[in-house]
C-alpha cells in the first residue's frame, strides 16, 4: 500500500513539472487581505486593483504596466473576448479558487496579459515572452484573521480573462514556399519558350 501512495505521489510529482515546465515563474499579488498567485512558463510581473463601482476592468482605462491598446482576446465571461487569443483546454474554472490555465492561440500577439477576478478584486499578470503553449496554475486565496490567529482560505474565481496587446508578428513565408514559388515561375517560363518556338 505504501508503494503505491509514493508512486502516485511521484507520479504526480512528474505530471506537475510536465504542466509547469522547468522553467515556471511564479508571480503574486495582493488586495485586500485576497493574493491572486499564477504560475506561468514565461515571465510574469503582476498588478492587483479593486474595481468595485467602475462596472468592470477597463483595461485601456488603467494603462495596465503602462500599455494602451488592450484588446481582450476570451473570458470565461462568454460576452466577452474576440478570439484574437484563445485560452486552452486548461480553462480557469469559475467559483475554484485553484487550477491550471492555457493559452492556446496568441497569434503572435506580445505582450500578453491574464486578468483573475475574485468578487470587486482583480489581479492582472503581465507575461512578455509569449510561446506557443502557454501554461500554469492559478490559486486565490484570503487570509483571515481571528483571535487566534491568520490563516489563508480559498477564495473563488468569478472569472478569468486574457488580453493581448499591438499588432500580431508577421508570419513569415516559408523557405519551402519560396522555393514553390520559384519552380511554378520557372515552368511558366519554360511553357512560354516553348509556345514561341
Amino acid at each position: 500500500m505504501k508503494m503505491k501512495l509514493a508512486f502516485a505521489g511521484f507520479a504526480g510529482s512528474i505530471f506537475t513539472a510536465l504542466v509547469i515546465g522547468s522553467a515556471a515563474s511564479a508571480a503574486t499579488c495582493t488586495i485586500n487581505s485576497v493574493s491572486f498567485t499564477l504560475v506561468a512558463s514565461s515571465a510574469a510581473t503582476c498588478v492587483a486593483g479593486n474595481d468595485l463601482g467602475n462596472n468592470g476592468i477597463v483595461a485601456n482605462d488603467l494603462a495596465f504596466f503602462g500599455l494602451t491598446g488592450w484588446g481582450i482576446g476570451d473570458s470565461t465571461d462568454a460576452s466577452a473576448g474576440d478570439g484574437s487569443v484563445t485560452f486552452g483546454t486548461d480553462v480557469p474554472i469559475v467559483n475554484a479558487s485553484s487550477g491550471l490555465w492555457s493559452v492556446a492561440s496568441y497569434n503572435g500577439y506580445n505582450p500578453l496579459m491574464i486578468v483573475l477576478k475574485s468578487g470587486p478584486q482583480f489581479a492582472a499578470f503581465l507575461l512578455t515572452e509569449a510561446i506557443s503553449g502557454l501554461s500554469g496554475r492559478w490559486n486565490i486565496s484570503e487570509q483571515k484573521c481571528n483571535r487566534n490567529g491568520c490563516r489563508d482560505t480559498p477564495k473563488a474565481l468569478s472569472h478569468a480573462s486574457v488580453y493581448y496587446n499591438g499588432a500580431p508578428a508577421p508570419v513569415p513565408l516559408p523557405t519551402a514556399g519560396l522555393l514553390l514559388l520559384g519552380a511554378l515561375g520557372g515552368l511558366a517560363a519554360l511553357r512560354r519558350k516553348r509556345r514561341s518556338a
